[in-house]
């Protein structure tokens, strides 16, 4: 049929696009062109010429000389003025825009399928809040429901403003914006989610893109935790202050019985010793008795010595006589006489009037460092600060010791350095510890002197 039809020219891109080298070449070959023109087209066509007038355009395939397939779409236009004897035929090659479009089609597919896919819920907005789309909805919704509908709408009533100025900040600084908000389900039943929102980037630059993920369980368990927190850090406390407690019970019944008993006994003893007489007119077993009765006294001594020393640990005196200051400054003489390693002690604090858990807090955790540092830091030298400053006070303990591996401490699970920040942490203090091998350690510890109340 098309052989009926005669072809009076064709232009350079027709033939750059079957191949032809000219229009006799074109004419010849025209039957090899069109491999996919269905007969609707040809019969089309043929009405065109014969009824005169009108217009076609159909989507087809052609194949090139070459053997390339390629898509066009093909235009017939009858003249609009006489004489009525031909037909315009133009043909666009859409080959590359077909195959983008195919790409772009495949590559939504994709996009959509991994929507579908992710465990947060995907919200398309415009400026005002209207759902233009959504990538899966909550029990009880239906997407026909949500779409059209205002997002803003969903939300708790004390977060409307908050999510609508969110969604304003992003299209006008074109960031990123994240935010907590409630939402009320198909059952009035409010959940926790966080929203990310980004500007899209389509053509009027007018829709956010919004990522919610529900976390009302991770909030409750987070509430949760920190409501535990709290609990174990105030039993802490309270485990500390009945230690303390019990230990000057435990010190006062030292002090008043044993402590008498033994001052006791060495005056019995003593009056013992004075009755024996003079050793040139004593027989041997006399001489021997007198020695075993100086030995005795000695034995006294040393027990007294050791009770001091027990009183020491359990309640010192010199902590609840003279103060904070005094307390660390003996205690360092006494780190000093027992190690050989030289302390110095700095502050500017003349007069200390600290809380009773606070002032016990910070010296037994000086007794602790200093006792860490004899036994394990090979140091020769120590320094230690107390400050305060801005109604806080501020403790130092560094030595030039070997230092150790922090990550090592934490394998290890060190409850000496556990239980010195957690006693620190009880009283919503801070505990730093800043240590590497071969270049000593340093203890930072601060602590509010006002009281601190926890939300």
């Amino acid at each position: 049929m098309l052989g009926r039809v005669h072809i009076l020219g064709v232009n350079q891109s027709l033939l750059d696009l079957t191949g032809a080298h000219n229009l006799e070449d074109f004419v010849a070959n025209r039957s090899k062109f069109f491999v996919s023109m269905t007969e609707k087209t040809v019969f089309k066509l043929m009405d065109l010429i014969r009824d005169g007038g009108g217009h076609f355009e159909e989507e087809t395939k052609i194949k090139s000389l070459s053997g390339e397939i390629k898509k066009v779409v093909v235009r017939l236009k009858y003249p609009a003025a006489p004489p009525y004897n031909s037909v315009a035929i133009t043909m666009l090659d859409v080959t590359k825009q077909k195959e983008s479009e195919q790409k772009i089609k495949e590559s939504e597919e994709k996009q959509k399928t991994i929507l579908q896919t992710l465990l947060e819920q995907v919200v398309i907005l415009d400026p005002e809040g209207g759902i233009l789309y959504i990538n899966h909805v909550a029990p009880g919704f239906t997407k026909e429901e949500l779409i059209g509908s205002n997002w803003l709408q969903w939300l708790h009533e004390l977060d409307q403003a908050k999510a609508k100025e969110a969604i304003r900040q992003t299209l006008d600084s074109d960031v990123f914006y994240e935010l907590q908000l409630r939402f009320f389900g198909a059952d009035r039943k409010m959940s926790l989610f966080n929203i990310r929102m980004i500007p899209m980037p389509d053509a009027s630059n007018q829709q956010v893109l919004v990522v919610a993920t529900d976390i009302t369980d991770r909030k409750k368990a987070e509430d949760e935790l920190k409501h535990s927190t709290k609990q174990l850090r105030e039993l802490t406390t309270h485990l500390q202050n009945v230690r303390e407690e019990e230990r000057k019970r435990i010190a006062r019944e030292i002090h008043d019985e044993l402590g008498q008993q033994l001052t006791a006994i060495k005056m019995d003893l003593a009056w013992i010793n004075k009755k024996i007489p003079a050793e040139s007119v004593i027989t041997a077993d006399q001489i021997s008795f007198k020695s075993k009765m100086h030995n005795l006294m000695i034995l006294v001594d040393g027990s007294n010595e050791s009770v001091r020393k027990i009183l020491n640990e359990l309640r010192h005196g010199i902590l609840e006589d003279n103060g904070l200051r005094e307390a660390i400054e003996w205690q360092g003489n006494q780190f000093t006489e027992v190690t050989g390693v030289p302390l110095k002690f700095i502050t500017s604090e003349t007069t200390l009037i600290l809380p009773e858990d606070i002032a016990n807090c910070l010296f037994r955790l000086y007794q602790e460092s200093l006792t860490n540092i004899a036994r394990h830091a090979k140091a020769t030298k120590v320094i230690s600060s107390l400050t305060i400053k801005d109604d806080a006070i501020f403790l130092t303990i560094e030595d030039d010791g070997k230092g150790f591996d922090l990550n090592l401490l934490r394998s290890n699970k060190s409850f000496g350095i556990l239980g010195m920040k957690e006693r620190v942490l009880s009283l919503h203090g801070h505990f730093e510890l800043l240590t590497e091998e071969g270049n000593g350690t340093k203890i930072n510890i601060i602590l509010p002197l006002k009281p601190y109340n926890i939300t």
